[in-house]
């Protein structure tokens, strides 16, 4: 009975120890081994201080690259079919290229009904000015007549006087009966004829008259309906040009969201249908925190470096300030960011050949301030995320 407390006693712990160390070390083995993980990208840090001066501060931002003056939406003025597109992206285009048409098809019938609106319009017209034209050639023509009558007449009167006078003066040796008889004869029937060609005169001018009454509101309603129908055909090529989008400016194409056939919206869209902008220079444009605004001076040094890519960084060159501070709209997610935070956009341009970067792509930028830290302060300069 005394041995069997001793065996209790003694070999019951050891068993409990043995058990506990066998679970110990089993449980060591199947631990997963941890090993220190480097992260892919390097975080950004700041640019070193100069040689001769003190750790300087500096404002941390986030930026993004932009075409010098912003990119440019397109859209089109007209909804429909779109029948041609003409560009892709990366392309190089001046101002006035086309880039992309809309179907013409209605633009071009319409073009063509206002062209023969107009030409209907100045041949009615044509039609009564040559009218009137040739009622005044006809009245010219018969004052014509009646003057050359006049003059035959006044001829004829001078030969019958020169006659009756050597006849009073010689009698009928120089000049016979008959003949002063002829010349009388002759006389009246010039006289007829000036009498007729008067009339005729007349009535022409008379008809003259006439027509000029009636056709002058008839010209004036066919001037005004050929202005109207050049204005007509004016509105028409207006509205067939307007269906073909062009540049606005030399640019590079960065981006094509259309397709020949597919159907295009008129005005402002979510997605614009190309998106075109200047990529000589770079932009970049800098959002500063309202919290450092204070600190921020035009024409302080900054520096930017790609995301991921701290080992290389550019000295940007101060463009503008637009003059008033927004919400933000990227947020970064850090816990300090609140949804009403407000920014200051500084634009600034990027040097051509440091980086390689492309319009839309995020910047790290470091814009140095008045203040200078010491070695304690290090660690509060604002790190951009």
């Amino acid at each position: 009975m005394a041995r069997r407390s001793r065996i209790l006693m003694f070999g019951l712990p050891i068993v409990t120890l043995m058990a506990g160390v066998g679970a110990l070390v089993s449980i060591a083995r199947n631990q997963p081994v941890s090993q220190s993980a480097s992260p892919i990208n390097s975080p950004p840090v700041q640019p070193s201080p100069r040689p001769g001066e003190g750790t300087r501060a500096f404002i941390g931002a986030t930026g993004i690259v932009e075409p010098a003056g912003q990119e440019i939406a397109l859209g089109s003025h007209t909804a429909g079919i779109v029948s041609k597109v003409l560009v892709q992206p990366g392309m190089q285009v001046a101002k006035g290229d086309a880039l992309f048409v809309i179907d013409e098809r209605v633009a071009l019938a319409q073009l063509a009904i206002r062209q023969a609106e107009l030409d209907a319009a100045v041949r009615r017209r044509a039609d009564v000015l040559a009218r009137s034209r040739s009622v005044e050639a006809a009245r010219d023509a018969a004052l014509a007549a009646a003057q050359a009558a006049r003059v035959e007449l006044e001829e004829l009167q001078d030969q019958l006087r020169s006659g009756e006078d050597l006849q009073t003066r010689t009698g009928n040796t120089a000049i016979t009966a008959r003949e002063l008889t002829n010349r009388r004869n002759a006389e009246r029937s010039a006289a007829a004829k000036l009498a007729e060609s008067d009339a005729r005169a007349a009535q022409a001018e008379a008809e003259l008259g006439l027509v000029a009454n009636l056709d002058a509101p008839t010209i004036a309603v066919e001037t005004a309906n050929i202005n109207l129908a050049r204005q007509s055909l004016k509105r028409a090529q207006v509205d067939l040009d307007l269906l073909t989008v062009r540049a606005p400016v030399d640019a590079t194409v960065l981006q094509v969201n259309v397709r020949a056939g597919e159907f295009a919206q008129a005005g402002t869209m979510t997605t614009p249908l190309i998106i075109i902008g200047n990529l000589s220079p770079l932009h970049v444009r800098v959002d500063i925190d309202e919290v450092d605004i204070g600190l921020f001076r035009p024409e302080a040094k900054a520096y930017a470096s790609l995301r991921g890519q701290t080992d290389r960084s550019a000295q940007l060159s101060f463009v503008r300030i637009d003059p008033i501070v927004v919400p933000k709209k990227s947020l970064s997610g850090a816990a300090a960011e609140r949804v009403d935070t407000r920014v200051l956009h500084v634009v600034y341009a990027l040097p051509e050949g440091v980086l390689s970067a492309y319009a839309g792509q995020q910047v790290d930028v470091f814009i140095e301030s008045d203040q200078t830290l010491g070695s304690d302060k290090l660690d509060s300069v604002p790190i951009p995320r």
